[in-house]
């Protein structure tokens, strides 16, 4: 009978498995460090980028609060001034859109020290003297007086100057920077 020896070529195909393990092993590892590696890294970098976050938001809460200190101790008595001074205009604004909507042609509005110089166009001198009338029955405080009413022959409109009178001296005048005196 004919003996055949297997062993040469078990011993192969077990060197070739030791070879095979040894390449995963040593694959395993690399891949593994690469993986420590970076997630040590990317840790780093977002802390990093939190931390300048994080400092940013800091210095915008410092300079939130620095303006709203500002805004609040310097503006605010500055536009409560200009309100209170500008009240008679919104008051007769509003007295104009419900009376004379859309029938007058505004001009100028001119402050001056202790009154308001408001000129324009009116088709009918008749809706000027009963608008005035009306805003002067509503606001016996606060009288509007007619300086003048001249009529334009080209357009047929009256050209009128009214003068409303101001319960406070506005905070403009304060400044000098009045207008026509």
């Amino acid at each position: 009978m004919v003996e055949i020896n297997l062993l040469p070529w078990r011993a192969i195909a077990h060197a070739e498995n030791i070879k095979k393990r040894k390449l995963f092993i040593y694959s395993f590892g690399i891949l593994l460090f690469l993986w420590l590696v970076s997630t040590i890294l990317l840790g780093q970098v977002l802390q990093a980028y939190d931390s300048r976050i994080s400092d940013l938001k800091n210095q915008l809460t410092e300079l939130n609060s620095q303006t709203e200190q500002n805004h609040s101790n310097e503006v605010l008595p500055i536009l409560e001034q200009i309100h209170a001074s500008q009240y008679e205009l919104i008051h007769f604004f509003k007295a104009v859109e419900k009376e004379v909507q859309g029938m007058v042609d505004w001009s100028a509005i001119i402050t001056q020290k202790n009154h308001i110089v408001v000129t324009g166009n009116i088709d009918s001198v008749s809706m000027l003297t009963r608008f005035v009338q009306t805003y002067n029955s509503e606001n016996k405080t606060q009288p509007m007086l007619i300086m003048n009413v001249k009529n334009d022959s080209i357009s047929y409109a009256a050209l009128f100057r009214l003068q409303l009178v101001r319960l406070i001296l506005p905070f403009v005048n304060q400044l000098k920077n009045d207008g026509i005196s």
